[in-house]
């Protein structure tokens, strides 16, 4: 348990630590995508990210177990339909889908949607925050920064910035949307019948608005539709930015670090 006097706040030296951590991260995915290209390496990349999803679901599992002996039955509002929790549905289709539409979508959720999800939840991470228990605060910060590992992992090793832009964009943005869908089918259907389950998928339920920018408009997800609107274009707007965020990181390391010219 932390105690009062230590638990984790906003800019504290947990949050900070954990940011510069995920920095660290994201720059080790980076430098793994580049000694693994996915075209010179295939069976390393999928090991990679067999991985990356084998410590994912290890640790969704420990997650489940805990809150569940912890309450004495299981908690459904635990289940892992959040932004940051969805990819380890969609990593697997990364890894066995064959070159195409499907695969390429998968790829540019993980290398973006996901990644922006992450990125957002180091801004205000309430997960790590909220919770009395210092292993599940780290449980937390290690997740999203394997999360972010394996973004940046995939955009350097699969050449994401040099596939289709749009169309890639467009699929990848289709399967966040799909579970968005889901996320919020599923607030609305277990707010009405069984309220007291506190059942808050993609953080769109009845409850205070968490998203930065976003909660300056809307303090509650009220009235729905048009919250859940804008809260479809916020995050298309949000995986569009990390995707030009990455072009002008990458525009920048190739004039630190440009490649040597052959004679």
């Amino acid at each position: 348990m932390w105690g009062a006097d230590l638990q984790p706040k906003l800019f504290g030296w947990f949050h900070i630590l954990g940011m510069i951590l995920a920095v660290g991260f994201g720059y080790g995915g980076i430098l793994l995508g580049r000694k693994f290209k996915e075209k010179d390496n295939k069976g390393k990349v999928i090991l990679i990210l067999s991985l990356a999803e084998a410590a994912l679901v290890s640790m969704e599992v420990i997650k489940q177990i805990f809150y569940t002996v912890e309450n004495g039955s299981y908690r459904w509002d635990m289940f892992p339909m959040q932004i940051c929790s969805v990819i380890i549905f969609v990593l697997p289709v990364a890894i066995i889908a064959k070159n195409g539409v499907v695969r390429n979508s998968a790829l540019g959720f993980i290398g973006f949607c996901s990644l922006a999800g992450a990125i957002f939840y180091f801004f205000n991470p309430t997960a790590a925050f909220n919770t009395p228990y210092v292993l599940m605060s780290i449980h937390s910060f290690l997740w999203h920064w394997i999360m972010i590992a394996t973004g940046t992992f995939v955009i350097v090793s699969f050449d994401l910035l040099k596939k289709g832009t749009v169309g890639m964009l467009v699929g990848s943005y289709a399967v966040w949307f799909v579970f968005a869908v889901v996320a919020a089918v599923s607030n609305n259907v277990a707010n009405f019948y069984a309220p007291e389950l506190n059942v808050d998928y993609y953080h769109i339920g009845y409850v205070k608005v968490i998203y930065p920018l976003l909660n300056l408009v809307f303090k509650r997800p009220e009235p729905y539709v048009p919250f859940f609107l804008c809260f479809l274009v916020y995050y298309a707007l949000g995986t569009v930015a990390i995707y030009f965020a990455a072009k002008g990181v990458t525009k920048f390391n190739n004039k630190l670090f440009p490649k040597p010219t052959e004679n």
